[in-house]
C-alpha cells in the first residue's frame, strides 16, 4: 500500500494529539476506505483534508494585555470556529481538543453571553 504524495503531506502537518494510537487508527482507517493501492486525501478523516496553512501565512489572533485567560481562550476558540468554517470537528482538531471539550466550552460561553455565531453548540 502507497500513500499519495498529498495525503502524506497532510499526514505530517497534522499536530497528532491523540500521538501514535490516533495515528495508527487514522492508517487503519484510510487503508479500509481505499480499498486499492494507494491511499489518498479524500481517504483521510476531515480535519485533516481540510487545508491547513503553512506557519509564515498562519491567522494570528492578538490579544491585548490585561486579558484574562478565560476571555483569551474565548478569543481563540471562536477564531478557530471561524477559520474552521464553524465545523466544530474542524476547530476542535485546530485547537488540539476533542469536540466534547469544545462543545463543553461553548455552553460555559453561551450562559457568559458569549455565541459560536451558528445557532449554538
Amino acid at each position: 500500500m502507497a500513500i499519495a504524495p498529498a495525503a502524506l503531506d497532510r499526514l505530517q502537518r497534522h499536530a497528532w494529539p491523540g500521538n501514535g494510537r490516533e495515528l495508527r487508527n487514522v492508517i487503519e482507517r484510510a487503508v479500509l476506505l481505499a480499498g486499492g493501492e494507494t491511499i489518498e486525501p479524500a481517504h483521510l478523516p476531515e480535519a485533516l483534508r481540510a487545508t491547513q496553512p503553512s506557519p509564515s501565512t498562519a491567522p494570528t489572533l492578538t490579544l491585548a494585555l490585561g486579558i484574562t485567560v478565560e476571555d483569551a481562550e474565548r478569543a481563540l476558540i471562536l477564531k478557530s470556529l471561524e477559520l474552521a468554517g464553524h465545523n466544530k470537528t474542524q476547530a476542535a482538531a485546530i485547537l488540539g481538543i476533542t469536540v466534547k471539550t469544545l462543545h463543553s466550552k461553548l455552553v460555559r460561553y453561551r450562559g457568559a453571553g458569549a455565541s459560536d455565531a451558528k445557532g449554538g453548540p
